[in-house]
């Protein structure tokens, strides 16, 4: 799992980050406002979770998920690698990765 930081956009119009990560593999996002009577915060358990806010964090996604794979690749295994934002929420982006065969 993947957090993005905040975009221009998001800045200029006082957004705050709402998503919190607890490396290495949890993700905590605020109780629901709005009336809501719940008052705690949601808790996600990822094989791997990273807030991707400097060249070091994004050096790290790629040495730990992604390097491993292309190394699988050139062995001849078939590899994916695959990002998208998750649900509503744009600033969490799930990181698929997968070998198979051989």
């Amino acid at each position: 799992m993947q957090v993005r930081p905040l975009i221009d956009l998001e800045k200029a119009k006082k957004a705050k980050e709402c998503v919190q990560v607890e490396p290495p593999n949890k993700i905590k996002l605020p109780p629901l406002q709005l009336g809501s009577t719940n008052t705690e915060a949601y808790n996600f358990d990822y094989d791997r979770a990273y807030k991707l806010d400097s060249k070091e964090e994004s050096r790290r996604l790629f040495v730990e998920l992604v390097q491993p794979l292309l190394d699988r690749y050139l062995q001849g295994f078939n590899v994916t690698v695959s990002a998208q934002p998750w649900q509503s929420l744009p600033t969490v982006i799930v990181v698929l990765v997968q070998s198979w065969g051989s």
